[in-house]
């Protein structure tokens, strides 16, 4: 499925680190493909980290949230640590009030706070 551009999920990587921009509009199909796109990234070119960017998702459900979140633990599985950044404070406010509970993926305000977090945690793990 393509986006409203005609292309894929937009893919970046910054040196050990991908950054996925979620797809707005949000649909199981396209979670889908970002799924295999992601996967085959990370089997083509492996990065430790991957950064999910919400920015652009205004409206999420719990089931769209729930594939989301499935998907940053499979990528666990594969030693990869997952993000989420930019997630709308209305949102978050949703996600709450139906009880989601997420204890494997970490969340940032902004991708500059999470690149910020995995650069401490490199520095920790050499000191």
């Amino acid at each position: 499925m393509l986006n409203e551009f005609g292309s894929r999920t937009t893919f970046n990587k910054i040196s050990d680190t991908y950054v996925v921009s979620v797809p707005n509009p949000m649909s199981l199909d396209a979670l889908a493909i970002l799924e295999k796109d992601l996967l085959s990234n990370l089997e083509s070119d492996f990065a430790a980290h991957v950064i999910f960017d919400f920015s652009a998702v205004q409206i999420l459900d719990s089931t769209e949230f729930k594939e989301l979140y499935k998907q940053a633990k499979v990528i666990a599985l594969m030693g990869v640590e997952s993000y989420f950044v930019s997630l709308n404070p209305c949102v978050v406010a949703a996600l709450v009030q139906t009880n989601i509970k997420i204890d494997s993926v970490t969340s940032c305000l902004c991708i500059q706070d999470a690149l910020d977090l995995i650069q401490k945690n490199k520095n920790e793990a050499k000191a």
